[in-house]
């Protein structure tokens, strides 16, 4: 991708979230309380999927509202989720 397409798409992103001190310092207010809900526990996978989550929540709440790539978005990180809690109950292999 070139500069001036990352330029066009940056600019498209603020039209539809807000620019991006709105957009960010939004996903800032949401990730300073989950973070400090943490206790400062050091941060897991399934951590950085609820954090993404937590930025497409952000955007929902933006002018552009609730979209369709956003619920996917989500969808798709709560899959990982599952993934991840159900590949933490496997057991080791190897070990006893």
């Amino acid at each position: 991708m070139k500069l001036a397409e990352i330029e066009q798409l940056v600019e498209e992103r603020g039209k539809q979230y807000g620019s991006p001190h709105e957009n960010h310092a939004r996903t800032a207010k949401l990730w300073n309380a989950y973070l400090a809900c943490r206790e400062n526990k050091p941060l897991t996978p399934v951590d950085i999927c609820f954090l993404n989550i937590l930025q497409k929540v952000s955007r929902s709440m933006s002018e552009a509202g609730v979209t369709d790539d956003t619920i996917a978005d989500i969808a798709g990180f709560a899959q990982n989720i599952g993934l991840l809690l159900q590949n933490d109950k496997r057991p080791n292999v190897g070990t006893h």
